[in-house]
């Protein structure tokens, strides 16, 4: 999959400008571009349609991009309910809830929760007016619940600038260097890296149970 490695994130009143480089290119080549020109107006505009695309992959952000954007993100991430899902993700959960008080399928028929998605699903397929109608308000309703809390959260500044450490084995060991492939760490709470809380939870998703607390 091809997306962009975004190494900062630049916001001069109605303008982002973001500096990237297509990750399947090499050497990495950064250039800068003004996003959102072709159908977004306002800022409040553009930023939903920049935290949508970091949702579902398309802008991959690094430590060095703006704490406030990385930070607002969090209203989504920090739930481990929605760890890893996209704003697809989250409309296709909606679907299946909403699709299901009408089919009245019963988990307890099926084997496996997969199963028991299947069957919503293939039922809503024949139903080609339902389906469509309910696409619609699943979007709208990720849209409400996910993106535009990140955006009103950034505009109003009340996101959390708190810093965070990270351990594991249970705070035995602390984190002091680490990326997305590999980790140091010492025995020394003093020595722990101090990481913005998004840096904290999107470089440590290879390690088992890590502990984010704050610094």
């Amino acid at each position: 999959m091809s997306y962009d490695i975004v190494k900062r994130v630049t916001i001069k009143g109605d303008k982002i400008i973001i500096n990237s480089a297509c990750n399947n290119v090499r050497p990495l080549i950064f250039s800068s571009w003004e996003y959102g020109t072709k159908y977004q107006e306002t800022l409040r505009e553009k930023l939903f349609w920049l935290f949508k695309d970091v949702l579902d992959g398309n802008l991959h952000l690094q430590p060095s991009v703006n704490p406030k954007i990385k930070n607002a993100l969090m209203l989504y991430y920090g739930n481990p309910l929605n760890e890893n899902k996209s704003c697809y993700s989250r409309a296709e959960d909606y679907m299946l809830k909403v699709a299901n008080e009408k089919f009245k399928f019963k988990r307890e028929d099926f084997e496996t929760e997969r199963e028991f998605e299947r069957a919503i699903t293939n039922r809503l397929w024949d139903d080609k007016e339902f389906k469509n109608t309910l696409y619609i308000e699943a979007q709208h309703y990720a849209y409400d619940n996910v993106i535009n809390p990140m955006v009103e959260a950034y505009l109003t500044d009340n996101v959390d600038t708190n810093k965070y450490v990270v351990s594991i084995d249970n705070g035995f060991r602390w984190l002091v260097k680490m990326n997305t492939n590999s980790f140091r760490y010492s025995y020394d709470r003093r020595y722990a890296k101090v990481f913005d809380k998004y840096d904290a939870w999107r470089h440590t998703q290879h390690i088992e149970n890590p502990r984010i607390e704050r610094a």
